[in-house]
């Protein structure tokens, strides 16, 4: 089960373990329900698939399974599968899953703690304490460490990090690979200090251990530098990044779906500008849960390089904020005050406005009609 908390992975399971799964969920198996749920989730195979896994966390939680409580309280933080967004009920049940002793619910929240998110403070130091705690006893330990190279990333630096983001790695946590490449190839300031080590360590993650992010890492790190390549090479690593790209595309990793979007919308790499293609990736994106996709989505739909109804504009601007993109919360609270989202009035009123209200106003330019958040 312990795959299915890792959304990257949930990517990699082959066909027959997935219809293997969808005949022992009928059989009223909770751990197989979770974890259908989690591949309807994650991988959103067919229009229907975030209703299938409401109903699957539903039915695995009215077994008893801790695991589909965090996951449906993940939906219910988003108002997902037309579940209502509630932030109150979607704490209540993470807590909830921890206090019975649910190692993914544990996980869940510090990882709020040390990113936060729209309605969660970081706390670095409770974050610290519980990792440390945590690893006292019985637990993933490779999980473990790699929270705790996170952690230690974002509050001192990323020489910090090394040793946990290496022994993360040594426990086998598949994403360990790509976060140890950075911490050994980069200095504090984010400088490359060691290319050749930097593309042997992310081609052996993706080859040998299927981690995603370090196939994704690697072309989207050759693109910034691709004003270097000389001129008889470059056709070359260009096919190079976009085909990278697009096998991370297939594999659903969302930095890469997000940079061939933006490729075919600006027109990247020498690529031909293509607003259907933009679109078409801002979609899945959106679709995957990036709150990106939905931003972006509402910003070609408001520049007129797609035109959409109304209706599905607004929905993406909502969506974008329900997801987690605070720059798109003065946009959603404009839209508001003009009357576009008074289906959503309730929730801005009690969610989005009050954020609003606190946010530095020299952040946002007087809106002429033209601004965009992620331009």
């Amino acid at each position: 089960m312990k795959r299915y908390f890792d959304a990257e992975a949930i990517f990699h399971i082959p066909s027959e373990e997935i219809e293997a799964l969808k005949a022992r969920a009928k059989t009223e198996d909770k751990d197989a329900q979770f974890c259908l749920g989690r591949y309807y989730n994650i991988v959103q195979p067919d229009e229907d698939a975030c209703y299938k896994a409401r109903d699957l966390f539903k039915s695995a939680m009215a077994k008893g399974s801790l695991e589909a409580e965090v996951a449906l309280s993940l939906m219910y933080r988003k108002g997902e599968a037309l579940l209502p967004v509630d932030v109150e009920k979607s704490d209540e049940m993470l807590q909830h899953a921890v206090s019975q002793g649910c190692e993914w619910a544990k996980v869940r929240y510090v990882r709020r703690l040390i990113y936060g998110d729209l309605f969660a403070e970081k706390d670095h130091d409770l974050a610290i304490d519980i990792i440390e705690e945590t690893l006292k006893g019985d637990c993933d330990k490779g999980e473990w460490y790699c929270l705790k190279g996170e952690v230690l990333e974002l509050s001192d630096s990323l020489s910090a990090s090394r040793e946990w983001y290496l022994k993360a790695r040594a426990e086998g946590c598949v994403k360990a690979h790509a976060y140890a490449a950075v911490a050994l190839c980069y200095d504090d300031e984010y400088n490359m200090v060691d290319w050749e080590n930097f593309l042997e360590l992310t081609d052996k993650g993706f080859e040998e251990h299927n981690n995603t992010m370090c196939l994704s890492l690697q072309k989207l790190v050759i693109k910034e530098h691709l004003d270097d390549v000389p001129a008889y090479k470059w056709h070359d690593v260009r096919e190079e990044i976009r085909k990278g790209l697009e096998l991370a595309n297939r594999l659903g990793d969302l930095g890469a779906i997000e940079a061939l979007g933006d490729i075919y919308r600006c027109g990247e790499m020498d690529i031909t500008q293509r607003y259907s293609m933009a679109w078409a990736y801002y979609a899945r994106l959106a679709i995957l849960g990036g709150c990106e996709g939905y931003a972006k989505l509402y910003s070609m739909m408001k520049s007129r390089q797609v035109e959409k109804s109304d209706e599905l504009k607004y929905s993406c601007a909502i969506n974008a904020v329900r997801y987690g993109c605070k720059d798109m919360i003065p946009e959603v609270i404009k839209l508001y005050k003009r009357g576009e989202l008074n289906n959503y009035a309730k929730e801005i009123e009690k969610y989005y406005l009050p954020i609003y209200m606190v946010m530095p106003d020299d952040d946002y330019p007087d809106d002429d009609g033209r601004f965009d958040a992620y331009a």
